[in-house]
């Protein structure tokens, strides 16, 4: 039985691995992630990973909504990747995977475990030379990246200036009893807010 419907005619077809999906989040080849965890069934999807030869199927559902994917709420493309390191925090279970090759999955099996595993074919790596038909569109969205990089640091290169002059400006009682606590408070505050991750639990 093909559960995604995909023809596996001209494939090698592997043996069955723990999947585990991802909510929002997409595992590429040599992408190390960490990922962290909370549903029962990824969760049992990882020890198994762990207690065998660390390989699973990191694959993305199609909705991130639903609680317990089956194949057909899950991509057809996915990750095989292999579990690193598994670490139990104060607010959950985080892993640390890395992407190996892009698969095909196939079909499940073994329907009544408490983790989804199906079976999956290994796909070609994506060169340069096979998505040569895309290189229009690549080389645009690069020159779209490249412009837009540019217009961020002549930005950034406007705001320093700008507030270089400010603060020069500032009387030194003032600078020490008022601006630079506040300053501080809000440095503090940025990089609670963007530089900490915000988890994504899978």
């Amino acid at each position: 039985m093909n559960d995604l419907n995909v023809s596996t005619i001209g494939m090698e077809v592997e043996s069955a691995l723990p999947v585990l999906p991802l909510k929002n989040t997409v595992i590429y080849p040599e992408q190390t992630s960490v990922l962290a965890v909370g549903r029962a069934s990824a969760l049992a999807a990882i020890k198994a990973a762990s207690d065998g030869d660390q390989l699973l199927i990191a694959v993305a559902q199609r909705d991130p909504q639903e609680q317990s994917p089956g194949p057909g709420d899950l991509h057809d493309v996915a990750c095989l990747a292999r579990v690193q390191r598994v670490e139990q925090g104060e607010d959950g279970v985080r892993v640390i995977v890395q992407g190996i090759q892009r698969i095909q999955l196939l079909h499940a099996v073994d329907s009544t475990a408490t983790y989804l595993r199906m079976r999956y074919a290994k796909l070609p790596a994506i060169t340069l030379e096979t998505a040569a038909a895309d290189t229009t569109r690549a080389e645009a969205l690069a020159r779209d990246n490249l412009t837009l990089a540019r217009k961020l640091a002549v930005a950034y290169d406007v705001a320093n200036r700008l507030f270089s002059n400010w603060w020069a400006q500032l009387p030194i009682p003032s600078y020490k009893l008022t601006v630079w606590p506040l300053l501080r408070g809000w440095i503090s505050s940025a990089c609670s807010t963007f530089c900490k991750p915000t988890p994504r639990w899978h």
